[in-house]
Order: structure tokens, then C-alpha cells, then sequence
């Protein structure tokens, strides 16, 4: 559902094969700026700048440009599933100002994702697993041992907080109490978790994209670019 025109850029970034525009006249529901492949190199990645974007992050604007945040959010989250769960490949940074909204020159909501310099690869069988995890937590009856042990391949002792960060409304897939439910939500450690648990799993999480990075391209880790974000370009 990328746009006709777009250019992803080089491995290990979205193929241009993955792309399908939603639309006749070839304007998609998300645009990958096209790659100047002769003015970049290994730290600069140069992209054709892309006018009239508004930041996710900014409901107000979004709504003064005439963009609807619920289908935006919708197409974001569409998006960045379909690159994980489908290609494998994870946007190593998606924060808000690497992700914006417009409207397309046919007049309907576009979503533009910038800064494609770092990607992580998933093998296949961490893609599989979080397939599975995912449909797990969406099964009407969560088996909530089974969310636990697909979740703990992934994130080791916070498997229980993993499809929480996943989707709020796993929450009660995690066999989590009300209490610590309420302390996530927040943005606090919930009862029973340390800050020792945090940082040995974010070690041990690290440590297992880096071997699954070597593996996809050869040992050179995570495949880097200086890609910049912000404004219109990257």
C-alpha cells in the first residue's frame, strides 16, 4: 500500500516488490520518499523532500490540515505491523518526528515514514513467534500460560508487560493484576519487577538483535545510515 512513486531504500529497508497502491492513480496510503542513491553514502542517506507534513503527534494540526488522527494512527499501526510481522524488518527509528501525515495530491490521507538508514532484521522464526504471540493475546480466552511462555522468548522476566507494549487491550492476555495494570498504564514498574529486570532484559534483547542483524547481513550488525529525520527529509 506504498505509494506508486515511492523508492524505499537500500537493503535492508522495505522492498519496492512489497508495495501495492490502494488507489488508481498510484498514490498510496503510505509514502517511502525515494532514495538519491548518488548523494548518499555509508553515514548520509539522501531523500527527495517531501512537502506539507504534519506530525502524528500534534492532533490539533493534524486536524487543521484536514487529516484524521484515528486513520492515520490506523495506517501507522498497519504499517510498522506489516514490516515486522510480515518482512521482518523492524524501523530502528520510529519516533514522532520520523513519522508524519499529509494529504496526498489525490486528496486523501497519507501516511510519510522518513529515516530508513537503520533496520533490524527478525529471522523467521522470531517473526513466527511474534505472530503467534499476537494472536494469542487477540484469542477471545487468552490462555494466559501460553501468552507467558510465548512472550518470555522475547522479553525473559517482563514477558508478563511485553503484549501490554504490544496493545493495551492485551492487558488481560498477561494474567496481570488490576493493580499492576494500573501502575503500566501509567508508566511505572508494576509490583514484582525490578530495575534489574529492566536492564537485563533490554541486555539480553540487545544482544540477540545484534546476533540476528549479523546473521541476515553477513556480520555487519544492524545496517546504519545517518537518515537525520525532522523535516521533510532524510
Amino acid at each position: 500500500y506504498m505509494s506508486k512513486g515511492s523508492s524505499p531504500s537500500p537493503s535492508p529497508s522495505p522492498s519496492s516488490s512489497s508495495s501495492s497502491p490502494s488507489s488508481d492513480n498510484g498514490y498510496g496510503r503510505v509514502l517511502i520518499p525515494e532514495v538519491h542513491s548518488q548523494l548518499s553514502g555509508v553515514k548520509v542517506m539522501a531523500t527527495t523532500f517531501v512537502e506539507g507534513l504534519t506530525r502524528l503527534d500534534d492532533p490539533l494540526a493534524l486536524t487543521k490540515a484536514r487529516l484524521d488522527p484515528m486513520v492515520l494512527g490506523a495506517t501507522a499501526a498497519e504499517a510498522f505491523a506489516n514490516l515486522a510481522l510480515v518482512h521482518g524488518l523492524v524501523h530502528g527509528d520510529p519516533h514522532s518526528g520520523n513519522v508524519y501525515g499529509r494529504m496526498s495530491p489525490d486528496g486523501h490521507p497519507q501516511l510519510v515514514i522518513l529515516d530508513h538508514g537503520l533496520y533490524h532484521h527478525l529471522n523467521n522464526d522470531d517473526r513466527l513467534g511474534l505472530c503467534n504471540l499476537i494472536l494469542a493475546c487477540a484469542t477471545p480466552w487468552p490462555n494466559q500460560s501460553k501468552v507467558n511462555q510465548l512472550a518470555q522468548r522475547f522479553a525473559g522476566k517482563l514477558s508478563c508487560l511485553l503484549p501490554c507494549l504490544l496493545s493495551p487491550s492485551f492487558g488481560m492476555a498477561t494474567g496481570l493484576s488490576p493493580s499492576q495494570l494500573k501502575a503500566a498504564a501509567e508508566g511505572k514498574l508494576p509490583e514484582g519487577t525490578s530495575l534489574d529486570d529492566v536492564w537485563s532484559t533490554l541486555v539480553n534483547m540487545h544482544g540477540a538483535a545484534n546476533n540476528a542483524n549479523a546473521g541476515a547481513d553477513g556480520g555487519g550488525g544492524a545496517a546504519a545510515a545517518d537518515g537525520g529525520g525532522g523535516g521533510g527529509s532524510s
